[in-house]
């Protein structure tokens, strides 16, 4: 039996839902403004541990830290981001307090790093910009994003949400980069 037969009228729904967007709260959308005017990023986030470079809700295994691959910058990101001053604390201190840890949890948080210092909409400060931006000024810096509900879809070029789709490397590939480095 195919899928459509299957979901009759709710796959009608979930394309027309599609059709129209998605609202600003689904995709964890985080304002240029609440990561100090730097891109999205762990490093402008409350849960990284900068010293140890690690995070709170990825776990112990999982090395936070950007890297160099090919010449080119690439800057750890996941959907958890919030915006935030990271916490620089002993590792007596540290604490780890989600059920899930590890490949797992990197998996389900979209963990990944991006090309560039972070990720945004339009490519702010050196950020991995997005393909869903769509200028809407001749300064680049304004504009829409056509992920969203077209009511509430005005971003601006140092926005970003967890859409975000931008050149990027795996999280099991930057791990073993990382690994390699030390």
């Amino acid at each position: 039996m195919k899928a459509e037969q299957v979901l009759g009228n709710k796959k009608k729904d979930i394309l027309v839902q599609i059709e129209q967007g998605v609202e600003r709260w689904a995709l964890a959308f985080v304002g240029g403004k609440d990561t100090g005017n730097e891109p999205k990023s762990c490093f402008n986030c409350p849960f990284l541990y900068i010293n140890q470079k690690r995070c709170q809700i990825h776990g112990p295994d999982i090395i936070i830290d950007s890297l160099i691959k090919d010449g080119e910058l690439y800057t750890p990101v996941c959907v958890y981001q919030t915006g935030g001053t990271p916490r620089a604390i002993s590792d007596s201190e540290v604490i780890y307090n989600a059920t899930i840890l590890g490949d797992k949890k990197a998996e389900i948080t979209g963990l990944e790093w991006a090309k560039g210092s972070g990720t945004n909409c339009g490519g702010f400060s050196d950020g991995a910009s997005c393909e869903h931006f769509i200028e809407t000024d001749s300064d680049g810096i304004d504009g829409v994003c056509n992920l969203m509900k077209k009511d509430d879809n005005e971003v601006d070029w140092d926005d970003c949400c967890d859409g975000h789709e931008g050149e990027a490397i795996s999280w099991k590939k930057a791990q073993s980069i990382l690994v390699k480095g030390k």
